[in-house]
């Protein structure tokens, strides 16, 4: 009776053991989907649960309004590498007018709410100074900076024409504009130009609902 008393306990401690594993896995598999779901990364490359790093200046878009602020090339960053813009999962502009963007870039991010418009242009403040200017969209939980942005929901150019379009003028302003439907989205702006291009800007983003 005893030995059956012993064994049957044994068995029991077992079972209990067991199913705190189990448990536990379960609980670590539910962890690694929700990571995975919101958009989270381990190396932290591409991007980051935590906002965009400190090289990029947030700017609060606002409904209906213009935000102004100011800029320097000089105090932007190198980017030698420009193979995202000319991939096909970005297709931001094509690597035959990298030239366009050779300078230092100055980075800022901000927000585009569902069912809206934002267009944004940058403005030099010695008119004779070329820019160049690019932004994109990405998911809410994505901080993907250039150059390391593998996708995008889209992404907009603009940089000195190479030859004149037909009953337009273009000034010393470079502008994009990008659109949301039923998804709110990151935004991401670089503000560039050709090599050895520098000097005071100012950004306008103006935020249409």
């Amino acid at each position: 009776m005893k030995r059956w008393m012993f064994s049957a306990l044994c068995g029991a401690m077992l079972l209990q053991g067991c199913t705190g594993a189990a448990g536990s896995l379960l609980n670590a598999a539910g962890q690694a989907v929700n990571a995975a779901t919101n958009g989270s990364s381990t190396s932290g490359s591409t991007s980051s649960s935590k906002g965009f790093p400190a090289s990029v200046t947030a700017v609060e878009s606002k409904a209906n309004q213009v935000v102004s602020v100011k800029g320097n090339l000089d105090n932007g960053m190198e980017i030698s590498d420009l193979s995202w813009a000319s991939s096909s999962s970005v297709a931001c502009f094509p690597a035959t007018q990298n030239s366009k963007f050779r300078a230092k870039h100055v980075l800022f991010s901000t927000s585009l709410p569902p069912r809206s418009i934002l267009k944004i242009t940058a403005k030099p403040t010695d008119e004779s100074k070329d820019l160049s200017i690019y932004a994109y969209q990405v998911g809410t939980n994505n901080f993907s900076v250039v150059p390391n942005l593998p996708s995008a929901v889209s992404c907009e150019a603009e940089h000195k024409w190479d030859y004149p379009k037909k009953d337009q003028v273009q000034t010393s302003a470079r502008s994009v504009s990008l659109n949301a439907t039923t998804n709110p989205y990151n935004v991401v702006i670089g503000v560039t130009g050709p090599a050895g291009a520098s000097g005071e800007f100012t950004l306008e983003i103006e935020l249409e609902q």
